[in-house]
Order: structure tokens, then C-alpha cells, then sequence
């Protein structure tokens, strides 16, 4: 039999809530797309009688396909029952994350409506997230409600390449540099060290996710992966780069060129300056960063680490240079990169602080370093509420100055540079 949290009355009350008055869209965490129900027979003076009727059937259909989703769950083998279910986005998801997931569709339902109202102002609406920060106060308070809220799937790539300004990279002469740089062949050893390490990288990103683990999806990868090692020669190719051109893969439905463009946009416009670099300066910085702000955030949590002599290190080196694709469940991911798209890498700041806060009281009742960074991932893989953390990240830390991370992010950079310097002198023997 199926476990207690699904039951059949529970999906079916979880699932197939409806408006009395309207038709409603609803979303069901067992399949990957919303779904349009009717009243549940209720009359909606709204609606002319054939286009009840079919939602009538449709709804109809809906139950019988839980039903159906419901018997193939008890039915199957007990070795398939433990992690069964693919998200919206094709990754495994344990059977036990239903309800999270659920809560977390049923927000994000509410926020499609709001988009498709948005969305009718397509012109308008492009020019507003184009401007950015040049955009009046309300137009940016409006979009910046939308974008946490959830951009739904349909209008993903859309909205992420306008908020990012590549959207006019989509066309001929953006797909034509795509191509011209992942053809190219310098004959570098650089260019040449990067395939090797790239070839070696493409069988172990997300190999359960059916897409990039498929012929296909491993020459798209392929691809994006050598046109950025080559777009960037500063940077060459980072290892982690390929889970996040992974997942831009997936979340923009396989579109190699604006997957291409919007990894160029993340390293130029979002994140941190020098986070891929090759001596990973960005990356010392924004960990310094992280343990600052949980200082000022966290102070009881922040000396515990300090006591245990855990550093933040040990496991936000992880979720920076992947941007958590590899530690959030997916459908976490794209909610977490919506916010990070449009209000930049201050989000990053406010996401580790709500996790790490999540899992404080267990935290503070273990010692020692390992198990805390292992906590800590745990908490990570295991946040299907999406909609809970980002409540946490932005309505239960409180104000978060851009003013005063820039000031946090000065100091570490001082800190980052003194230590260097000093390491680099006791090579020498000058220290």
C-alpha cells in the first residue's frame, strides 16, 4: 500500500482543490505541468456552457489520472517505490517530498495568474526588466514580486533573458557567435587541457536527469561548456560549471544558445566578480562574505561554528560555485535563480543564511565539523518547500542593505588579499 501521506482522500483533496466560482488552475506534484479544472460542477456565470462541459471531462480525466498514477504506485516493485516520482524539471524525487512539493505548488499557482496578467503587457513588460534598476519604483517593486513568486516554466526563458539583457542574443548573429566559439579549435594547450577536463566532467552531471544524460543532452553540455572555456579565456573552464549549464539546459527546455548566453550573463552580471576565476578570489570572497553575514544575522549560530572550528568553507564552497543546481532539488534551483536573475547575488547571501537558520537547533546540538557540513548539505537536498525558503530568505531575516554587503564584501576582499600576499611571501622565504 501506498504511505499514509498518499492516501487517496489526501490527493485528491491536496490536488483537486478548486474555486467555487472560477475555473482554477491547480497543479499536481505527481505530474510536471499545470493543469486547467473545472467548479467541481458548480455554476460559473463566467463560463458559457460548452466550455463548463469540458472542464467537467477534463477534471474528470484529472481524478482518473491520479487514480491511475495512485494503483501504479501500489502496484510496482518495492526497490522502485523509494524514489519513484520525477520532478517538473526530470530529476528523482523521494515519494516523502509530496507534501512540500505540494505547498509549494499550490503558491506558485497563484503566482502563474499574476504572470499571465503581466504577460498581456508583453512590450511593456520587456521594456521595464530591461531597464533594471532605471525602471520607475513601482514598475521594479511589481516585477520583483513576480520574480519571487516563481516564474512559471512557459515564460522562464523569456523572462530570464530579458531581465538579462541577452534576450536579442536568441536571434541569427547570437546563435551564429555560439557556434563560431564551441567550433573553434585553437590548438592550446590551455583549450586543449579543457576539453579533456570537460569530456571527463559531461558522464558525471546529473545522471539521473534523462536529458543530459542522454546522447543529446551530453553534446549540448558538450557545447556550452567549450563556447564558455573559450568566451572566457580567464577563466578556461571551472569545474562546476557544467551543473550550472546543466540546469540552465533544462530549466530553458534545451536551447543551447540562450543556455550559452545566460551562463555569460550569471558570471558578468550576477555573481560575484572573480568566482570562477582561476585562483578563485571571487569565491574567497563571497565565503568570507557568507560568514559575515551570518555573524551579523546569526551570532549565536555563527559562534557555534566558530567554537566547533567549522568554516563556512566546508560546504558553501559548494552552493556558490554551482549555485546550489547541485545541492537544491531542481525545482528549488529554478525558484532560487528566479530571485538571483533579476535582484543579483545579494540572493545568495539571504538563501544560505535562511537554510542554514532552518537547520539551527540541530546544528547547535552537534560538535563536530563533519557532522554539521553533512547537516548542512542534508538540509540543503531535502528542501522541496521551495515557497517556505524563500519566505525565510525574504520576510524572516529582516532588511538586508545592499550598502552594507558591499561593505562586508571590501573587507573580505582585504582579508582575501593580506592572506595571499603573506602566503606568497613565506613561499619566497620573505615573511
Amino acid at each position: 500500500m501506498a504511505p499514509a501521506n498518499l492516501n487517496i482522500l489526501h490527493i485528491l483533496q491536496g490536488v483537486l482543490s478548486t474555486c467555487p466560482n472560477s475555473p482554477g488552475r491547480v497543479v499536481c506534484p505527481l505530474l510536471t505541468r499545470p493543469v486547467l479544472v473545472s467548479c467541481a460542477g458548480l455554476p460559473c456565470p463566467l463560463v458559457d456552457q460548452p466550455r463548463r462541459r469540458k472542464q467537467r471531462r477534463m477534471a474528470a480525466s484529472w481524478r482518473s489520472h491520479v487514480l491511475d498514477e495512485l494503483q501504479a504506485y501500489e502496484d510496482g516493485p518495492a526497490d522502485v517505490k523509494a524514489c519513484e516520482q520525477r520532478d517538473s524539471h526530470g530529476f528523482l524525487v523521494p515519494v516523502d517530498a509530496y507534501e512540500a512539493r505540494r505547498l509549494a505548488f499550490e503558491a506558485e499557482s497563484r503566482s502563474a495568474e499574476a504572470w499571465r496578467q503581466a504577460m498581456r503587457r508583453k512590450g511593456a513588460f520587456a521594456a521595464d526588466l530591461e531597464k533594471g534598476k532605471k525602471a520607475d519604483m513601482a514598475s521594479r517593486r511589481r516585477i520583483k514580486a513576480l520574480f519571487r513568486g516563481g516564474v512559471p516554466q512557459v515564460h522562464r526563458k523569456w523572462a530570464w533573458t530579458h531581465a538579462c539583457n541577452v534576450a536579442d542574443r536568441l536571434d541569427g548573429s547570437g546563435a551564429a557567435l555560439y557556434a563560431a566559439l564551441w567550433s573553434r579549435r585553437t590548438g592550446s594547450k590551455d583549450d586543449e587541457s579543457n576539453q579533456k577536463q570537460i569530456e571527463i566532467d559531461l558522464k558525471r552531471t546529473f545522471p539521473e536527469q534523462e536529458y543530459v544524460s542522454s546522447e543529446i543532452g551530453q553534446a549540448a553540455l558538450r557545447r556550452v561548456l567549450l563556447a564558455l572555456s573559450r568566451h572566457f579565456p580567464q577563466i578556461g573552464y571551472c569545474q562546476s560549471l557544467n551543473y550550472v549549464a546543466a540546469s540552465l539546459l533544462v530549466f530553458l527546455d534545451g536551447d543551447e544558445n540562450a543556455a550559452f548566453w545566460m551562463a555569460t550573463a550569471l558570471i558578468e552580471q550576477r555573481l560575484y566578480p572573480g568566482t570562477y576565476q582561476h585562483d578563485l578570489i571571487g569565491l574567497a570572497v563571497e565565503t568570507k562574505t557568507a560568514a559575515a553575514v551570518l555573524q551579523w544575522k546569526a551570532p549565536k549560530l555563527a559562534r557555534h561554528l566558530e567554537r566547533c572550528e567549522c568554516d563556512l568553507s566546508f560546504f558553501v564552497t559548494e552552493w556558490l560555485l554551482t549555485i546550489f543546481s547541485k545541492s537544491f532539488p531542481s525545482e528549488t534551483v529554478a525558484r532560487v535563480w528566479d530571485t538571483l536573475i533579476y535582484e543579483g547575488s545579494k540572493i545568495l547571501h539571504r538563501v544560505i543564511l535562511a537554510l542554514l537558520r532552518s537547520a539551527e537547533e540541530e546544528i547547535l546540538h552537534t560538535s563536530q565539523a563533519p557532522d554539521i557540513a553533512q547537516i548542512a548539505r542534508r538540509a540543503a537536498r531535502n528542501f522541496h518547500d521551495r515557497e517556505k525558503l524563500l519566505k525565510a530568505a525574504f520576510k524572516k531575516i529582516g532588511p538586508f542593505p545592499r550598502r552594507i554587503l558591499d561593505r562586508e564584501r571590501k573587507k573580505a576582499l582585504k582579508k582575501v588579499t593580506a592572506e595571499r600576499e603573506y602566503r606568497a611571501a613565506v613561499r619566497r622565504g620573505d615573511a
